[in-house]
């Protein structure tokens, strides 16, 4: 049946090959920047082999809007400073760059580049 589709075993190896490079080698494509103030609800560390922190995080306090943002499992001193913020509830500014990766131990959405606690 399989011999039939040759086309499609073709794919299937494309695509395979297309995963297993993107896992090997850390690739990932910078979509752009951003500035985001608000506030720091909550940070996490989640994931099952690559444990990066997640950041979640309000432009206003009564909003039910909340966003995320990831800081690289790499940088725990950033995530810390994170946690001290959500605590003592301070507004902040979030430097960002938003991307597209392959790998699944990076992160996949915005990954916070910079932090600026503004009163």
């Amino acid at each position: 049946m399989i011999e039939d589709f040759p086309w499609l075993v073709f794919l299937f190896t494309i695509f395979g090959f297309i995963f297993l490079i993107g896992i090997i080698f850390p690739i990932q494509f910078t979509t752009g920047y951003g500035e985001h103030v608000g506030y720091v609800t909550a940070v996490d560390q989640t994931g099952l082999f690559w444990r990066n922190y997640h950041i979640y995080f309000k432009t206003e306090t009564e909003s039910s809007q909340e966003d995320e943002y990831c800081v690289m499992r790499f940088n725990p001193e950033m995530a810390d400073n994170l946690k001290r913020v959500a605590e003592s509830k301070s507004l902040v500014s979030l430097k960002y760059r938003t991307l597209i990766t392959l790998n699944p131990s990076l992160c996949h959405s915005s990954e916070i580049k910079d932090i600026k606690i503004i009163k």
